[in-house]
């Protein structure tokens, strides 16, 4: 019996994550179109390597890596000169992984806050979770602020949150250094940042800076977990001790939702 059901949740699981990835793909077509792209390439095997999984973007990020000896000086430059691997590794995701390391949070975080949400998303790619939340159509979220570096996913990301709301004012922050010092406008009460200070080379730093902008209360989830060996982007692979550093400015840990830790502020 337990394998049946085990069996019928992982089918619906598939299901989902299928249904979210045309989304995409499909939202994907449309930006094409918008910038006047080849539309005519999704039907030439691109939507099939996405579905499949396949990457053909890893060696290249190996020959960048050979051929451009300066390239942790400049990553902007490594990674914009990958930007489209990275949009086909972004549409790949849904299918691949699916999306609850990044709706989960969302879910519970905007039903912790006493009020409105103002959400401030740190290296934010495609930000699934706040997506899924616009597309349900009946969030509370009132301000939105997006922090990245200026490459092809963000037009992408622009694109698709305008599109699912249009009232909701948006905050666009396109950096050509990752260590760039950015200067937000507002304050926000829900951040999320996932896969991220691992890139950075001072990620306590931007930590202090993010937390400087933090409502009296305020809900956070960021991925701190180690990534072991310094490889190609990761230039500060063990990042474990920012959980430590969110305690000492003012936040309770909370604990693990998904693989993202949760921290608050002013929250019961």
């Amino acid at each position: 019996m337990n394998a049946l059901i085990d069996s019928i949740n992982r089918l619906r699981f598939k299901q989902r994550n299928h249904q979210a990835g045309s989304f995409y793909l499909e939202q994907a077509k449309e930006f094409s179109k918008k910038i006047q792209g080849d539309i005519d390439s999704f039907d030439r095997g691109l939507v099939t390597a996405i579905k499949k999984g396949e990457f053909p973007g890893k060696l290249y990020q190996e020959i960048l890596a050979a051929f451009m000896p300066d390239y942790e000086k400049d990553l902007f430059r490594f990674y914009q000169n990958q930007q489209f691997f990275i949009l086909f590794r972004f549409l790949q995701y849904p299918f691949r992984y699916g999306l609850d390391a990044y709706v989960k949070p969302y879910e519970r975080g905007l039903s912790l806050l006493s009020g409105k949400a103002r959400v401030l998303e740190y290296g934010c790619g495609v930000p699934y979770g706040l997506i899924e939340t616009l597309r349900k159509g009946k969030s509370n979220i009132e301000a939105i602020c997006l922090v990245d570096l200026d490459l092809l996913h963000m037009d992408f990301t622009e694109h698709l949150i305008r599109r699912l709301a249009p009232s909701i004012p948006l905050e666009v922050h396109r950096l050509r250094n990752t260590e760039e010092i950015f200067e937000v406008s507002n304050s926000y009460n829900f951040f999320f940042g996932k896969d991220i200070f691992e890139h950075l080379y001072d990620p306590e730093e931007k930590l202090r800076g993010l937390m400087a902008k933090a409502c009296d209360e305020a809900i956070c989830y960021f991925d701190f977990r180690d990534h072991g060996e310094k490889m190609h982007q990761h230039v500060s692979p063990n990042i474990g001790h920012l959980s430590i550093k969110m305690e000492e400015l003012g936040f309770k840990k909370r604990g693990l939702i998904k693989v993202t830790t949760e921290f608050s502020r002013g929250i019961s």
